[in-house]
């Protein structure tokens, strides 16, 4: 089996722990605004959405 492809399910699991879960990415809660968790969330989403297109793409390809 390809590690790639584990290594893709990791990033893809790691992105979208990023996106439900922000508070848990900030280990200090004097950084923990609003604000900052926003821009927590969106960056997992986009990341995550990202991971899972290459993922499916490189899964399919062959």
């Amino acid at each position: 089996m390809d590690s790639q492809h584990l290594v893709i399910a990791a990033a893809i699991f790691v992105a979208l722990f990023m996106a439900f879960k922000p508070e848990m990415c900030i280990p200090n809660p004097k950084h923990r605004t609003p604000r900052f968790i926003a821009v927590i969330k969106s960056v997992g989403t986009a990341v995550a959405a990202v991971l899972i297109v290459w993922f499916l793409l490189t899964l399919f390809r062959r």
